[in-house]
């Protein structure tokens, strides 16, 4: 995945949460997800909180397999979770404007 790719998908993500956010939380004020690349991660950040993060290529994270474009949520507030929560690239991700799913 590279950083376009998360950029872009990034982009449609905050319309569709606005949208989300504003007609159920219209109290709070709306901050948009942003982006910092990593080594191995494209962190997405709501604010100073970390949101989810990216994989950007194949490979291995604590003994689970991941794909480029998987959606992990944080572990904390530098790493991600152990499972994938599904993966922007084939749209198969499951999020809600808080973060990433659970399992």
């Amino acid at each position: 995945m590279t950083m376009t790719q998360a950029l872009q998908w990034v982009e449609e993500l905050n319309d569709e949460l606005k949208r989300e956010f504003e007609a159920g939380y219209s109290i709070l004020t709306w901050q948009p997800i942003t982006v910092t690349e990593g080594r191995k991660w494209f962190k997405l950040m709501h604010g100073t909180s970390a949101w989810g993060f990216l994989a950007k290529e194949d490979g291995v994270h604590k003994g689970s397999a991941i794909k480029a474009g998987d959606l992990m949520k944080p572990a904390n507030w530098k790493v991600p979770a152990r499972h994938s929560r599904g993966n922007v690239l084939d749209g198969s991700a499951r999020y809600k404007w808080t973060g990433p799913h659970y399992l």
